[in-house]
């Protein structure tokens, strides 16, 4: 209805003569030279945030306000008016018109262009902000007699022409596990604790370089997790200095440089990738002059000036921005097998507490509402958000994600739910298979759960567990409109429990079924509609911000 309004406003200002009459240009007088194209997407700068407007006027109504890093769909320009280049994108299904550049030099938007990077079982997608071309290579083994811990097994590795800060060779690098295992010291150890570090996620942690480089960790700050396509990762803004006997401060002068770090494994913990890519000298002051390595309090002098660049850093922003260099890192893909389809994807915000990508094929947009208790049910407050045209109609039981504040839960005096939401957690602790019988809490129908198709998964802030489940009652042969694709999961800090209920059909179940365990055993996720991937790709993006 918004958008109809919309549409109906602006056809009425063209009757009015109110949208400009100069006919679409490639480069419009005070501007840039256009770089966009209708159909394309294009990225909001990350040091820009720009606003979209009602019409192509400078003095026109706002709309939104993009941030940095906001990625839309360009659907018509481009149009010249007040000195500037006007295109109309979309965003979440909001259209409206922004601004290219502010300039003749300085851009706005710019194409959102990503570089394919395969070498052996190692793909990639490089953002063009980040390189301007990606060199493959199978790097040889690095064996040191004399210094076994700095062993070096062979890997496949990408290296980042053209980026954008001078230092050390920006490298991202693939290790067979197990080779490191067996040629580096202390290996075991390290890859133990970084698969732990992955699992449990917690908000500080120490990282050790692997391989090792005569260098030393001064700052471990900004600390997050990126799951990739086939595995999951840690990235930190780190420090790094030559190995000396006395320390002295990370200064330019003393050689310390900054670095983005990325430590990842695979699924099945085979295949160790580690990406080592230099940031900003600036970063890190040029000397310090109050440092004195004679003085009694030497020690102490030194850990104020840690501390005070940790403080710094870790509040630090880059440009460009860290997600652009998590957004790759997350387009990871290190099996042998082929790598998953390539899916267009839209994202979903609320305020700057919650972020879903959302497969374009499974919805076209997400409706939010909050729904207020009922204490007569004792059903707590909570969102939901319900996917727009989603491929399978239910009308009894629509594509729904559900998030509920534990907190609330309580209040609401839901004994049941609170319970089931425990044994959830040691579930998702435990990853039992099969998966035992598993309630699904204020699910008010007949349900028979869980049927089989069982994928344990991480997403950004929590981990969750997906089954097919039928809306029937238990001992009733299952039809395909009765199959429910569902989703339980909690967020690290126990703070909110997420459900997911998605309808799901599939031609096996045309005729009703009762041994579904058997059956479901035959299907693959294309075997349904909508394909299964899409929607544990759709959940595992969910990042829920919490205090």
């Amino acid at each position: 209805m918004q958008r109809s309004i919309a549409t109906c406003f602006i056809v009425l200002l063209l009757i009015m003569g109110g949208l400009p009459s100069t006919h679409a240009q490639t480069n419009c007088p005070g501007s840039a030279p256009s770089r966009l194209r209708v159909g394309g997407r294009a990225l909001v700068l990350p040091e820009a945030g720009i606003n979209l407007r009602i019409t192509p006027h400078a003095n026109s109504a706002i709309e939104q306000v993009l941030a940095g890093e906001t990625v839309v769909r360009v659907v018509d320009g481009p149009l010249c008016s007040d000195g500037y280049t006007w295109w109309q994108v979309e965003w979440q299904a909001t259209r409206g018109w922004a601004v290219e550049s502010f300039d003749e030099n300085t851009y706005w938007l710019e194409p959102d262009v990503t570089i394919e990077a395969e070498q052996g079982n190692l793909r990639l997608s490089v953002p063009a902000s980040l390189a301007s071309s990606v060199q493959s290579a199978t790097i040889q083994a690095l064996p040191d007699d004399e210094s076994p811990e700095f062993n070096a097994p062979n890997g496949q590795q990408f290296v980042l022409e053209g980026y954008p800060y001078p230092g050390t060779l920006p490298t991202i690098t693939a290790y067979n596990a197990a080779a490191i295992r067996t040629i580096i010291p202390g290996a075991n150890s390290i890859l133990d604790a970084l698969r732990n570090t992955l699992d449990n996620r917690p908000t500080e942690t120490d990282l050790l370089l692997l391989p090792r480089l005569p260098v030393t960790m001064d700052i471990v700050t900004q600390i997050a997790y990126v799951d990739f396509l086939d595995g999951t990762g840690i990235r930190a803004l780190i420090v790094l200095s030559p190995e000396r006997d006395d320390p002295l401060p990370p200064t330019q002068t003393n050689h310390a440089f900054a670095y983005y770090l990325f430590q990842g494994l695979n699924a099945d913990s085979t295949t160790y990738v580690q990406a080592l890519l230099p940031l900003p000298a600036d970063l890190l002051p040029a000397e310090a002059p109050d440092y004195d390595p004679e003085a009694p309090d030497a020690d102490e002098q030194l850990e104020e000036q840690l501390q005070a660049l940790r403080d710094t850093l870790s509040q630090a922003t880059l440009s460009p921005d860290i997600e652009i260099y998590d957004r790759m890192m997350a387009s990871l893909y290190t099996s042998a097998t082929p790598p998953p389809m390539v899916v267009s994807t839209q994202r979903y915000t609320y305020g700057d507490a919650l972020t879903l990508d959302y497969p374009v094929a499974l919805a076209e947009d997400i409706e939010l509402n909050v729904l207020n208790p009922a204490p007569e049910r004792k059903m707590p407050r909570y969102l939901e958000m319900s996917l727009v045209n989603y491929p399978v109609i239910d009308f009894d039981h629509p594509p729904i994600m559900r998030i509920y504040r534990v907190a609330d839960i309580q209040l609401a005096r839901n004994d049941t739910a609170v319970a089931t939401i425990n044994e959830l957690k040691n579930i998702l602790l435990t990853k039992p298979e099969p998966l035992p019988t598993l309630e699904l809490p204020m699910f008010e129908s007949a349900l028979q759960a869980p049927l089989n198709g069982i994928a344990y998964i991480r997403f950004r802030s929590g981990n969750g567990v997906m089954y097919l489940a039928a809306m029937v009652e238990e001992g009733t042969a299952v039809h395909s409109r009765d199959l429910l694709y569902v989703f339980q999961g909690t967020t690290n800090d126990g703070e909110f429990y997420i459900q997911g209920l998605f309808p799901v059909s599939s031609t096996a179940f045309d005729e009703p079924v009762t041994d579904t365990a058997a059956v479901i055993d035959t299907l693959s996720d294309a075997d349904f509609t909508p394909n299964l991937s899409l929607l544990r790709q759709m959940m595992s993006s969910m990042d829920i911000k919490t205090r």
